[in-house]
């Protein structure tokens, strides 16, 4: 997620150098070269960047799309970075749904698939029959809609919030089995 930052006033009224704020998460990032979050602020500025004006503040329709954006990288985080399943921890990146949909496919038009050598996501092999990977494949696909459906609740309210931060992105997603 890309940042932008904000000037802080001082006693005076002129920029602070003790402290910038960060946008969209408001934090307050303190002078220190040991602080990542101010290493960054140092490389964002490097790169030509400049700070919002003292006062400076996101719209409304720019802190929606903010957190939209974070909420649809948290989604795409647990659909794409690994399915729990009896016990086994799949991958579950578009290239592997991609393979377990061939697989099925070639399978129920006759070619010899199953059982089919299946690699974990800590690279361990697990041999899989028609049955089981049938049996993944919905599983997965349940996961993936569920996850979309929570997505789709989690946006409108993001969408409906006058305090878009305030809604927690981290509630309501589908427990894997």
């Amino acid at each position: 997620m890309a940042f932008d930052y904000v000037y802080l006033a001082d006693e005076n009224g002129q920029p602070r150098t003790d402290q910038i704020k960060r946008l969209p998460d408001m934090a307050y990032i303190p002078n220190d070269e040991a602080n990542k979050d101010w290493i960054a602020y140092q490389i964002w500025l490097s790169e030509g960047n400049t700070p919002h004006p003292i006062g400076y503040e996101l719209s409304i329709d720019e802190r929606k799309s903010r957190c939209n954006q974070k909420l649809l990288d948290y989604r795409n985080n647990l659909i794409y970075g690994g399915f729990l399943y009896n016990g086994h921890v799949f991958n579950s990146d578009k290239d592997s749904q991609f393979l377990m949909s061939t697989a099925m496919s070639q399978s129920e038009r006759g070619f010899p698939v199953f059982p089919a050598n299946w690699i974990l996501q800590d690279g361990s092999i697990i041999e899989l029959t028609y049955d089981e990977m049938k049996a993944l494949s919905g599983a997965l696909a349940a996961y993936v809609q569920a996850c979309y459906g929570n997505y789709v609740i989690l946006k409108a309210q993001i969408d409906a919030s006058n305090d878009p931060e305030s809604i927690d992105i981290t509630q309501g997603w589908p427990s894997q089995s």
